[in-house]
Protein backbone atom coordinates (compact mmCIF):
# COMPACT_ATOMS: atom_id res chain seq x y z
CA UNK A 1 0.00 0.00 0.00
CA UNK A 2 2.63 2.23 1.11
CA UNK A 3 4.40 1.59 -2.64
CA UNK A 4 1.27 2.66 -4.30
CA UNK A 5 1.34 5.85 -2.41
CA UNK A 6 4.10 6.36 -3.86
CA UNK A 7 3.51 6.07 -7.09
CA UNK A 8 -0.07 7.73 -6.96
CA UNK A 9 2.19 11.26 -5.35
CA UNK A 10 4.21 10.50 -7.83
CA UNK A 11 1.97 10.45 -10.64
CA UNK A 12 0.21 13.30 -9.80
CA UNK A 13 3.01 15.51 -9.34
CA UNK A 14 4.14 14.99 -12.68
CA UNK A 15 1.28 15.54 -13.98
CA UNK A 16 0.87 18.71 -12.69
CA UNK A 17 3.94 19.96 -13.05
CA UNK A 18 4.19 19.06 -17.22
CA UNK A 19 1.04 20.72 -17.10
CA UNK A 20 2.16 24.49 -16.02
CA UNK A 21 5.01 23.99 -18.93
CA UNK A 22 2.52 23.08 -21.40
CA UNK A 23 -0.18 25.57 -20.60
CA UNK A 24 2.84 28.28 -20.68
CA UNK A 25 3.80 27.67 -24.14
CA UNK A 26 0.40 27.42 -25.14
CA UNK A 27 0.25 31.14 -24.09
CA UNK A 28 3.38 32.32 -25.83
CA UNK A 29 2.22 30.85 -29.36
CA UNK A 30 -1.33 32.93 -28.24
CA UNK A 31 0.48 35.85 -27.14
CA UNK A 32 2.83 35.77 -30.68
CA UNK A 33 0.11 35.46 -33.00
CA UNK A 34 -1.62 38.19 -31.03
CA UNK A 35 1.84 40.54 -31.34
CA UNK A 36 1.70 39.40 -35.05
CA UNK A 37 -1.92 40.25 -35.99
CA UNK A 38 -1.71 43.64 -33.89
CA UNK A 39 1.85 45.07 -34.00
CA UNK A 40 0.66 47.71 -36.58
CA UNK A 41 -1.64 49.24 -33.83
CA UNK A 42 1.06 49.04 -31.49
CA UNK A 43 3.71 50.97 -33.15
CA UNK A 44 2.52 51.53 -36.79
CA UNK A 45 5.03 54.72 -37.22
CA UNK A 46 3.34 55.32 -40.35
CA UNK A 47 4.93 57.97 -43.09
CA UNK A 48 2.67 60.79 -43.44
CA UNK A 49 4.77 63.53 -45.23
CA UNK A 50 8.16 65.39 -44.98
CA UNK A 51 10.83 67.16 -47.12
CA UNK A 52 14.09 66.00 -47.08
CA UNK A 53 16.22 68.31 -48.74
CA UNK A 54 14.60 71.68 -47.53
CA UNK A 55 15.70 74.75 -48.27
CA UNK A 56 15.11 78.51 -46.29
CA UNK A 57 14.15 81.04 -48.96
CA UNK A 58 15.47 84.77 -49.50
CA UNK A 59 13.70 85.95 -46.22
CA UNK A 60 15.46 82.75 -44.41
CA UNK A 61 11.73 81.20 -44.32
CA UNK A 62 9.30 78.41 -45.48
CA UNK A 63 5.90 78.47 -45.54
CA UNK A 64 5.15 75.77 -47.90
CA UNK A 65 4.75 72.58 -46.25
CA UNK A 66 1.74 71.05 -45.00
CA UNK A 67 0.53 67.42 -43.89
CA UNK A 68 -2.55 66.00 -43.70
CA UNK A 69 -4.11 63.89 -40.84
CA UNK A 70 -7.12 62.18 -39.97
CA UNK A 71 -7.53 60.17 -36.43
CA UNK A 72 -7.24 57.00 -38.65
CA UNK A 73 -3.70 57.25 -39.06
CA UNK A 74 -3.14 56.91 -35.19
CA UNK A 75 -3.44 58.95 -32.25
CA UNK A 76 -0.58 60.88 -32.39
CA UNK A 77 1.97 62.81 -34.25
CA UNK A 78 5.60 62.59 -34.45
CA UNK A 79 7.50 65.09 -35.96
CA UNK A 80 11.41 64.95 -36.68
CA UNK A 81 12.96 68.05 -37.54
CA UNK A 82 17.02 68.82 -38.71
CA UNK A 83 18.78 71.61 -39.09
CA UNK A 84 21.08 70.82 -41.65
CA UNK A 85 23.50 73.72 -41.18
CA UNK A 86 23.21 74.51 -37.54
CA UNK A 87 22.02 77.99 -37.37
CA UNK A 88 19.06 77.42 -35.41
CA UNK A 89 15.80 76.92 -37.00
CA UNK A 90 12.08 77.66 -35.33
CA UNK A 91 9.56 75.59 -36.80
CA UNK A 92 5.88 75.99 -35.86
CA UNK A 93 3.31 74.41 -36.55
CA UNK A 94 -0.49 75.51 -37.21
CA UNK A 95 -3.72 73.32 -36.78
CA UNK A 96 -6.76 73.14 -39.76
CA UNK A 97 -8.16 76.12 -38.27
CA UNK A 98 -4.71 78.08 -37.92
CA UNK A 99 -4.00 77.83 -34.42
CA UNK A 100 -0.57 77.06 -33.03
CA UNK A 101 0.03 73.70 -31.73
CA UNK A 102 2.67 74.53 -29.05
CA UNK A 103 3.66 71.08 -28.21
CA UNK A 104 4.34 70.59 -31.54
CA UNK A 105 6.62 73.61 -32.34
CA UNK A 106 9.92 73.15 -31.61
CA UNK A 107 13.72 74.98 -32.05
CA UNK A 108 16.69 73.54 -32.86
CA UNK A 109 19.69 74.62 -31.22
CA UNK A 110 23.24 73.54 -29.93
CA UNK A 111 22.22 71.78 -26.98
CA UNK A 112 19.58 69.72 -28.81
CA UNK A 113 22.36 69.01 -31.59
CA UNK A 114 20.33 70.77 -34.14
CA UNK A 115 17.61 67.93 -34.28
CA UNK A 116 13.92 68.34 -32.82
CA UNK A 117 11.59 65.91 -32.07
CA UNK A 118 8.03 66.73 -31.09
CA UNK A 119 5.21 64.20 -30.23
CA UNK A 120 1.50 65.81 -30.21
CA UNK A 121 -2.09 64.52 -30.29
CA UNK A 122 -3.80 66.44 -33.25
CA UNK A 123 -6.91 67.43 -31.72
CA UNK A 124 -8.33 68.15 -35.20
CA UNK A 125 -8.94 66.41 -38.82
CA UNK A 126 -7.06 67.94 -41.53
CA UNK A 127 -4.06 70.13 -42.89
CA UNK A 128 -1.66 71.31 -40.41
CA UNK A 129 0.39 74.04 -41.45
CA UNK A 130 4.87 74.24 -40.72
CA UNK A 131 5.97 77.96 -40.89
CA UNK A 132 9.90 76.87 -40.55
CA UNK A 133 12.08 80.40 -39.86
CA UNK A 134 15.99 80.76 -39.56
CA UNK A 135 17.18 82.67 -36.58
CA UNK A 136 19.69 84.73 -38.41
CA UNK A 137 16.74 85.37 -41.34
CA UNK A 138 18.96 84.42 -43.98
CA UNK A 139 18.55 82.67 -47.01
CA UNK A 140 19.97 78.99 -48.33
CA UNK A 141 19.95 77.20 -44.70
CA UNK A 142 19.22 73.50 -45.31
CA UNK A 143 16.76 70.94 -43.08
CA UNK A 144 14.80 68.21 -43.08
CA UNK A 145 10.83 67.29 -41.64
CA UNK A 146 9.45 64.01 -41.41
CA UNK A 147 6.11 63.81 -39.72
CA UNK A 148 4.86 60.10 -38.58
CA UNK A 149 1.78 58.69 -36.84
CA UNK A 150 2.08 56.60 -34.25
Amino acid sequence: MNFNKKWLVFGLSFAVFSAVPLSVSAQSNDLETSDAVFSHVINPQAYIDGIEDGILDEHGEFNEFSFPYDLHQGNQVRIEFVDKDQVGITFKVYDPNNKQVVAASGHTTKTNKYQVTKTFRPKVNGYYRVAIVSDDGTSGHGFSIKVRSL
